[in-house]
């Protein structure tokens, strides 16, 4: 998808990214999703794990990091 696209289809995905802002889900489609939704589906899986796993409500930087962590890669594909 372009970044466009990702900008209005990944809010509406997910919950935890309906409030988030849009630099942030552009730098995660550009460090991790590269417009690829099932790849937006297993960061999200990952995210939704942090969050639980911290009693966080919000992704953050800090969460974006730990989650890239366990992607076997970031390069586009």
């Amino acid at each position: 998808m372009p970044l466009e696209e990702v900008l209005t289809v990944i809010p509406a995905f997910h919950p935890l990214w309906a409030k988030a802002d849009p630099d942030l889900i552009a730098v995660c489609d550009q460090e991790a999703a590269h417009g690829n939704f099932r790849a937006w589906a297993k960061f999200t899986h990952h995210l939704a794990t942090g969050l639980r796993g911290t009693g966080r409500t919000r992704v953050d930087e800090e969460l974006l990091r730990w989650a890239y962590s366990k992607l076997s890669t970031r390069q586009p594909v």
